[in-house]
C-alpha cells in the first residue's frame, strides 16, 4: 500500500505525506487530512495518535472562522472513517487499489468539522447584528462556509492580510507612543541634572527643598504612615452596610478606647477606607454611573469548597450576545478563561439557545466544549407554573392576587387549628398510600440541613399537611415575597392555605384547585434526582389528577437537559443506583455508539419511558463528560466495587459532587446586588468593589459563633 521511498513515502491514490496541513488560503480537503494523518500515524503505529495530531492542526486552521465546529472526538473518528474506508480498497488488489470516482472526489472536497446547523447559526448571527459591519462579517462567514463545503473559489487570505495589516500598524503607534514616553522622561532627567548643577531649585527633589527651607518656616507635618485598615475590617464594614464617613469615625473612636494609638500617626482617611489599600480594583470591569432601575449580571465563579463573585455588570438590553461579553471580560479579568469547565444558567433562551445563546457563545470564544448544567429549581419552577396555571387559571401580575388574602388574614389566624390530608378525600386517595414515606424523606433532608430558608419551610409544611411532626416542632413562619420570580413562593403560599383554609375565606373551587397543587407539590417532593424516575411518576399521577399530570409532562420534556448522552456521567457517581445498573453505564460508556452530533437536551417520547432504564441513554459520548471536566475515567474498565479503592474515581466524585446543579448563587448575587445598589456608595467601580468584598467576607464569616470568630481573625 505505500510506496517507501528514502525520505518520503508515496501513498497510493492519495499523495505524499506531509508533517503539517498545507499553507493554502482554503480550508484542508480530506486529502489533506490523509496525507499529514498517514505522516504521524507511520512514525507511531497509532491509527488514534494520528488521527488526533491531525485533527488538531484542522482545527488550528478552523478557528479563523466563526463557525461553530463538532466536538474533537468527532473529528477524530471521521478521519478513522476515511482511513478505514481506503484499508477497505486494498482488500481483492492490495498493489493496484481500485479508488472509485466517488471515493476520488470525496477526497477533493472539504474535510467538514462543522456542526450541522452551523449555517442556521450564521444566519442567526446575521439576523441579530446590529452594526453594519458586524453583519458584513457574519455575511461573508457563511458565504465563505457555504463555498468550501461547494466549489471551494474563495480564499481566507483577503480577510487575514487585512486584519494583519491592523495589527501590525495598531502595534507600530504602541511602540512610537512608548519610544516618546522615553524620550521625554530622558529629556526631563537631564534638565534637572542640569538645574541642580546650577544649584537652582528642582521642586521633585524633595531633599533638596527641604534643605532650602528657612528655619523659621512653618514645616507641614508628616503624613501618619501607620497602617490600621485592614482588608478584613473594610470586609465587615461593608457588610454591616456602614458608610466610609462612618467608617472611619468608629475606627478612630476604636483606636482611642482600646490601643490608645493617636490618629495623627496613621493613615486613616476616607480614601483608605474605601477599599484602596485591597488592590481590587484591577479585577472587576469599571462602569458609568447607573440608577437602580437597570438590569445587572451577576458572575459567580464556584469549585471545590469556593465560591467567588467576579461582578455585576450593567446589561444594557439583557441580550445573550452582552451576556456573554460581560462573562468573557470578567472571566479574562481574573485569568480564569482557561480554568472554566462548567456553566450553570437559568434555562432562558438568551443563555441556552442552541444557536446563539450566551453559553454557547462563551463555549465558542474559548475555543471549546463547556459542561452545561441549567438550573434543575429553574426546570422544575416551570413545571409547577404550568400546573398551578393548568388549576387555578393563568396570573394578572407578577404577585397573585389570590396568596394576599393570606398576607391580609395572617395576624388573626389561630396557627395551632390546621388542617392535614387526611381531612379530604380527594387527598387521601392520592397521598394516603405513600405519605409516610415522604414524610421520612423530608425528616431526613431536615436533619442533613438546607442551605436556604424556602428549602427549610417547604420540607416543614409539606410534613405538616400529610401529617407528621418537624424535627424543630410546629411553627409558621409569617409569608414572605409572592412574587412569581421566587421559584417555590406558590408552592409554599398553596400548602398553607391549604393547612388554614378553614379560616380563610375561600371559594369552594379556589380551595378544591389549591388542594390539588398541594398535593402534587408534596408528592413530587419525593421525586429522587434523577429525571427518568419524576417522568415515570408523571404517567403514573394520570390515575391520580390526568389534567395536571398532562400538563407537567408536557412542559418537562421540553427540559431534559440532564437525560441528555454528556449528563449520563452524573449517573457513574450516584451511589443510589444498584452496582449492576453502574456497571451497565460504564459498559455502555466504552462500547455503546451514540448519535454524531447529540444535542445538549435530550429528546424523548412518553411511549419510550416505561421500559427504559437509566443505562439505555449512556453512550461513548458520555465520555466528553469527563474530558471536558478534565477527569479520567480509567476506573469504568473495572468492576464497581473496586471503584471506590481508585483515586481516579474519588477524586472525579468530590469534584462532580461539588458542581452546582442549581442556580443558588446567581439568586445570592442578586440579592446582594439590591441589598447594596446606593447603600454606600454610588460610583460603579466602588460598588463592584463593595460587591465583591462583602461576598468575601460572608464565605469567610458565614456566622458569627465564638469558633467562626477565633478561625478568621485570631491568627
Amino acid at each position: 500500500m505505500l510506496s517507501k521511498l528514502r525520505k518520503v513515502s508515496v501513498i497510493d491514490g492519495i499523495g505524499t505525506e506531509e508533517p503539517n496541513l498545507p499553507t493554502s488560503a482554503k480550508l484542508p480537503t480530506s486529502r489533506d487530512v490523509l496525507r499529514t494523518f498517514f505522516f504521524h500515524m507511520r512514525n507511531t503505529h497509532e491509527v488514534r495518535h494520528g488521527a488526533r495530531t491531525a485533527v488538531s492542526m484542522v482545527y488550528k486552521v478552523w478557528q479563523t472562522m466563526k463557525v461553530p465546529c463538532v466536538q474533537e472526538i468527532r473529528a477524530i473518528e471521521k478521519v478513522e472513517k476515511l482511513y478505514h474506508e481506503y484499508r477497505a480498497l486494498f482488500k481483492n488488489t492490495p498493489k493496484n487499489p481500485n479508488l472509485k470516482p466517488g471515493y476520488v472526489e470525496k477526497l477533493d472536497m472539504l474535510f467538514d468539522i462543522s456542526k450541522k446547523d452551523a449555517v442556521a447559526y450564521l444566519e442567526g448571527q446575521i439576523l441579530n447584528a446590529k452594526a453594519p459591519a458586524e453583519k458584513k462579517g457574519w455575511e461573508e462567514e457563511k458565504l465563505f462556509l457555504l463555498d468550501q463545503q461547494g466549489p471551494r473559489l474563495f480564499v481566507i487570505g483577503g480577510v487575514d492580510v487585512l486584519m494583519r495589516a491592523k495589527d501590525v500598524k495598531r502595534a507600530e503607534a504602541e511602540k512610537r507612543k512608548i519610544e516618546r514616553l522615553l524620550e521625554w522622561d530622558a529629556r526631563r532627567k537631564k534638565e534637572e541634572e542640569r538645574r541642580r548643577a546650577a544649584g537652582e531649585r528642582v521642586e521633585s527633589d524633595v531633599s533638596e527643598f527641604s534643605d532650602s527651607c528657612p528655619d523659621d518656616s512653618p514645616v507641614k507635618p508628616k503624613r501618619g504612615r501607620k497602617d490600621v485598615v485592614s482588608p478584613e475590617l473594610v470586609e465587615a464594614l461593608d457588610a454591616a452596610k456602614v458608610s466610609n464617613t462612618q467608617v472611619t469615625k468608629i475606627i478612630a473612636a476604636a483606636m482611642a478606647s482600646t490601643s490608645g494609638t493617636p490618629v495623627n500617626e496613621t493613615n486613616l482617611n476616607k480614601t483608605t477606607v474605601s477599599g484602596g489599600p485591597l488592590g481590587r480594583k484591577d479585577l472587576v470591569v469599571s462602569l458609568s454611573d447607573k440608577n437602580k432601575s437597570q438590569d445587572r449580571l451577576a458572575i459567580i465563579v464556584t469549585g471545590v469548597n469556593t465560591a467567588q463573585v467576579l461582578g455585576t455588570p450593567v446589561e444594557p438590553d439583557a441580550s445573550a450576545v452582552e451576556a456573554k461579553k460581560a462573562v468573557v471580560e470578567h472571566l479574562e479579568r481574573w485569568k480564569l478563561g482557561s480554568k472554566v469547565k462548567a456553566l450553570s444558567f437559568d434555562t432562558t433562551s438568551a443563555n441556552s439557545g442552541c444557536r446563539g445563546g450566551a453559553a454557547l457563545l462563551i463555549s465558542l470564544h474559548f475555543g471549546r466544549e463547556m459542561l452545561w448544567l441549567p438550573c434543575r429549581h429553574h426546570v422544575f419552577e416551570r413545571v409547577l407554573e404550568v400546573v398551578f396555571h393548568t388549576v387555578m387559571g393563568p396570573s394578572t401580575g407578577p404577585e397573585p392576587t389570590l396568596f394576599k388574602e393570606l398576607q391580609r388574614a395572617w395576624a388573626s389566624l389561630d396557627k395551632t387549628r390546621f388542617c392535614t390530608y387526611k381531612d379530604f378525600a380527594a387527598s387521601r386517595a392520592a397521598l394516603g398510600p405513600c405519605a409516610d414515606g415522604i414524610v421520612k424523606f423530608a425528616i431526613s433532608h431536615i436533619e442533613v440541613g438546607q442551605p436556604r430558608d424556602d428549602y427549610l419551610e417547604l420540607l416543614e409544611v409539606s410534613i405538616l399537611f400529610l401529617g407528621g411532626f418537624p424535627p424543630k416542632g410546629i411553627r409558621f413562619h409569617p409569608p414572605g415575597p409572592i412574587h412569581s420570580a421566587r421559584w417555590m413562593a406558590k408552592a409554599i403560599y398553596t400548602i398553607k392555605m391549604t393547612l388554614l383554609r378553614r379560616q380563610l375565606r375561600l371559594e369552594p373551587g379556589v380551595a378544591n384547585g389549591l388542594l390539588k397543587v398541594a398535593a402534587f407539590v408534596v408528592r413530587k417532593s419525593h421525586a429522587p434526582r434523577r429525571y427518568l424516575l419524576f417522568l415515570k411518576r408523571l404517567i403514573q399521577y394520570e390515575k391520580v389528577n390526568k389534567p395536571i399530570a398532562k400538563a407537567a409532562q408536557s412542559r418537562f420534556l421540553n427540559h431534559l437537559w440532564y437525560l441528555s448522552e454528556e449528563s449520563m456521567g452524573f449517573a457513574v457517581f450516584d451511589e443510589e443506583l444498584s452496582d449492576q445498573e453502574r456497571q451497565q453505564i460504564a459498559e455502555n460508556i466504552l462500547h455503546k455508539e451514540g448519535d454524531d452530533d447529540p444535542p445538549k437536551k435530550r429528546s424523548l417520547h412518553l411511549s419510550d419511558l416505561p421500559d427504559m432504564c437509566l443505562s439505555d441513554l449512556a453512550t461513548t459520548h458520555t465520555k466528553n463528560f469527563f474530558i471536558m471536566l478534565g477527569l479520567k475515567y480509567d476506573f469504568l474498565d473495572k468492576p464497581v466495587r473496586e471503584w471506590s479503592d481508585q483515586e481516579d474515581y474519588r477524586r472525579a466524585r468530590e469534584i462532580v459532587m461539588n458542581l452546582k446543579v442549581v442556580n443558588d448563587q446567581g439568586e445570592r448575587g442578586v440579592k446582594l446586588m439590591n441589598d447594596y445598589n446606593g447603600v454606600i456608595t454610588k460610583k460603579e467601580d466602588h460598588f463592584q468593589d463593595l460587591l465583591v468584598n462583602v461576598h468575601a467576607h460572608r464565605q469567610s464569616v458565614p456566622n458569627v459563633k465564638k469558633e467562626t470568630l477565633i478561625k478568621k481573625y485570631d491568627k
